[in-house]
Parts: structure tokens; C-alpha cells; sequence
């Protein structure tokens, strides 16, 4: 199955927040980082040779909040408006943007989630593919396309064995 899409802003900064509230590793990541960013600040100002006080721990926090926030900044500021042509296939699914071409085999895809707004394909690393419900006629090709995605990933298992 072959579908065309361009994703919005609007897509990515949702697909970001939906993420943390429905996958708790994603949000422990998030956090964690966040956190981390926060530490090296009392690190890099010596606040754990000395006593802390609620300005070190103010600071930290701040530190903290602008790593987290500074993430979907990140994914906006490298959003690609360009349009995106998906093919599945019994090798993987192919994503072209413009003249870039990439084939992810089936082996390297964790996960599909087919959820309200989206269908989202997750890698092994982490990355995702965001696909908004738009790029399908209709609910039902949406369906049939996590289906046929499912098909796929299971006969790869199957090969693998």
C-alpha cells in the first residue's frame, strides 16, 4: 500500500505530547533527560561543594523545564514540510521526502500504534514515523494499513525463527 502525506506543526507537537502521556518509557526518557540537564547545571556551578540554597535549586529547575521544553522546540525547528510518499512491501516500508529514500526493514520496526490522530510506526531506536489520519480515504484504509503492517512484521518474525 502506497499513501501521501505532509505532516503540520500542529501534527508534531501533538504526536509529542500525546506520546509522553500514553508511553510511560517515552516520558521517563524525557524526564530523565530533563532532569540530567538540571544536575549538570548545580554540577557546573559547584553546588554540591557547598550547601544548597532555593536560588541553586530555582536555577536547576529552570535548567530542568528548558531542556524539556527545548525538545518538541527541536523537533519543530527541523520540521520538513515536504511531502512524504509511504510504501509498504514484504521487505519493510519505504519513506521518500523529496529525493531522500530510505527502506526500513520489518526487522528494525517495533511497533505500530494505530490511536485517534495517528498511525504511529516505531523503530527499534526510538524514532517514529508519524502518519495523520488524513493521509487515509477513511478509517477503513487506516485499519487495513495497520493490518497489512501486522501481516508483514508477523511472516518477518516467522522467517526469523
Amino acid at each position: 500500500m502506497t499513501i501521501r502525506y505532509s505532516l503540520t506543526r500542529a501534527d508534531i507537537l501533538r504526536s509529542f505530547f500525546r506520546s509522553l502521556k500514553s508511553s510511560p518509557r517515552f516520558l521517563v526518557t524525557v524526564v530523565t533527560y530533563s532532569v540530567a540537564f538540571g544536575l549538570f547545571s548545580m554540577l557546573a556551578n559547584g553546588d554540591f561543594s557547598r550547601s544548597l540554597t532555593v536560588r541553586d535549586i530555582l536555577i536547576a529547575l529552570a535548567w530542568t523545564a528548558a531542556a524539556f521544553f527545548f525538545m518538541p522546540a527541536w523537533f519543530l525547528v527541523r520540521y520538513k514540510p515536504e511531502e512524504r510518499t509511504l510504501t509498504t512491501s514484504p521487505e519493510g516500508i519505504t519513506n521518500e521526502m523529496g529525493d531522500r529514500k530510505a527502506t526500513i526493514p520489518w526487522s528494525r520496526i517495533k511497533q505500530i500504534r494505530n490511536i485517534r490522530r495517528n498511525v504511529l510506526i516505531i523503530g527499534v531506536t526510538g524514532n517514529a514515523i508519524v502518519i495523520p489520519r488524513r493521509a487515509f480515504e477513511g478509517p477503513d484504509q487506516q485499519a487495513q494499513f495497520v493490518a497489512e503492517i501486522d501481516a508483514w512484521r508477523n511472516a518477518n518474525d516467522l522467517k526469523a525463527l
